[in-house]
This record gives C-alpha cells, structure tokens and sequence, in this order.
C-alpha cells in the first residue's frame, strides 16, 4: 500500500504508506525442525521464527479452559487455612527438642567428645522453652492456641510412663507441662529405670525435655533425685562378652552428660 507525494521540485512519488503493517515473510524451518530447536533449547535466529514458535504453542493448547467454580464456602475455607497457616507461625509447633543431629547421636554409641554438642543443644532447647514462656506472659492467649495434649488424668507413675511411651517429648507438649510437672516425670522416669535398668531412646528423649522444663536452681529433694538417676544410669551400661570394660548405649551418654556437665552431679556418692 502506498500514497503519493509531492517532491520539493513539484514531482508526485509513490511512498510506502507510514503505519502500514510490515509483516515477515514464512519462516524458514519446518514444524519438525521448529520442534527440533525448541527441545535442544537453542535460541531464536528471527521474527519470522518467533512467530512460528508462537503458533506451535497455540496450536497445544486446549480450545476450552475449565476454571474451577469459586464459591463462598471455597472461599471462607481458603481464608480459614490461611489464618491457621498464619497460627502456626505464631505458636509453637509440633518439634522435637531434641536436634536432628542429638537424636542420630542417641541411635549410636557415643563418644566423650561429643559433650559439647550434647550441652549446646540443651541450653538452646531451654531458651527456646523460656522464650516461648515468656510470650505467653505477654500474651496470654497464645498459650490456648498450643496444639492440646490428652494428658493421663493421674500423674501417678503407671499412667506416666504409658504415656510417655506412646507420645514424644515434642515442644507444644512440653509447654504444657509446667516445672512441678517435669520435676514429678524425671521422678517417675527414675523409678522406672530402678525397676527394669532401661533407658530407651523414648525415656532419654523426655528426660532431656523434662530436664530442660525444670527451673533452677532446684530444691535438695531434686538434687537426690539427679544423683540418683545418675548412678542409676551407670549400672544400665552394656559390658561387651569379649571385654571387661563397660560399654555405654548412646541414651544413657546423653542424660550422663547432661547430669554431670549442666546440673554437675558427677559426684554421685555425696
């Protein structure tokens, strides 16, 4: 398409009319080809390319696209989700408090050296038990939104340790339990291991809860308690057929190691 124009001399020319779409011509590869370069991923060498590979994408596409039919109740139960998602982050969720890295320490036997990971990770699972405390001081409505617990209604010993048994030590559970509470379930724990010489990866994972959950400094009755579950644990040790030396199970290394370098019960004879 083109219009005349006059020339400075008086002249009329033809002129490509200015606006008139320009449009390419055929592109040069074959839908094959144009397949071929778009799984190898190489680059656009034209527009007349370009184009091509617009029209491929089209043709793959469905000609109707259902969309999903939104309604109030699909709508109130998205708010609902996010306002849940929103509680979780604000309240404490279902986490051990024991590490990763001290929980695969307690499937293997432990060596001395590792005391300084076992006493680090102590300390931070009781800040953390102390940051959560003091949140709810301030807020006591956070403390409600904590996941419920199906505490045994007796707190006497049988009750506890079937309890224990079957739920772990995680960090809602444990807030839930205050410093009397954890006191009374490192007692019936004690017992426990007096009765049967066991300390499971389960019981050492609650000692290391409940003993993090106590407040301190402690009373001369919880001492006696700590240096009792002490010697406790060093007649659970296992003795190898082939050595006389005594041969420790990572669990019981774990609360050995909190006893004496945290609550410094070493001497177990005063």
């Amino acid at each position: 398409m083109s219009e005349e124009v006059e020339e400075a001399g008086g002249a009329l020319v033809e002129a490509p009319l200015l606006g008139a779409p320009v449009l390419p011509s055929e592109c040069d590869f074959t839908e094959e080809e144009l397949l071929e370069r778009i799984k190898n991923n190489e680059p656009i060498l034209s527009a007349e390319e370009y184009l091509a590979r617009v029209k491929l994408e089209a043709k793959s596409l469905p000609p109707v696209v259902k969309a999903r039919k939104v309604t109030e109740a699909s709508t109130t139960k998205t708010t609902e989700n996010s306002s849940r998602g929103a509680t979780k982050k604000r309240v404490a969720g279902s986490k051990w408090l024991v590490p990763k890295k001290i929980q695969r320490i307690t499937t293997m036997e432990l060596d001395y050296g590792k005391r300084d990971a076992i006493r680090e990770a102590f300390l931070s699972a009781r800040e953390e038990l102390s940051g959560w405390e003091s949140r709810f001081q301030e807020d006591e409505s956070k403390r409600s939104q904590l996941k419920k617990v199906d505490f045994p209604e007796s707190f006497e010993r049988v009750q506890w340790m079937e309890f224990c048994s079957k739920t772990p030590p995680l960090l809602h559970v444990t807030l839930q339990l205050d410093s009397v509470a954890a006191i009374r379930g490192v007692k019936h724990i004690t017992r426990a291991i007096e009765l049967d010489s066991a300390l499971d990866h389960q019981r050492a994972s609650w000692l290391f809860a409940l003993l993090a959950r106590m407040d301190v400094p402690f009373t001369d009755d919880v001492a006696w308690t700590l240096k009792k579950l002490l010697r406790l644990l060093a007649t659970t040790s296992i003795r190898d057929d082939e050595s006389t030396e005594a041969k420790e199970t990572a669990p019981t290394l774990l609360i050995r190691c909190l006893l004496e370098e945290v609550f410094k019960q070493a001497d177990a004879d005063d």
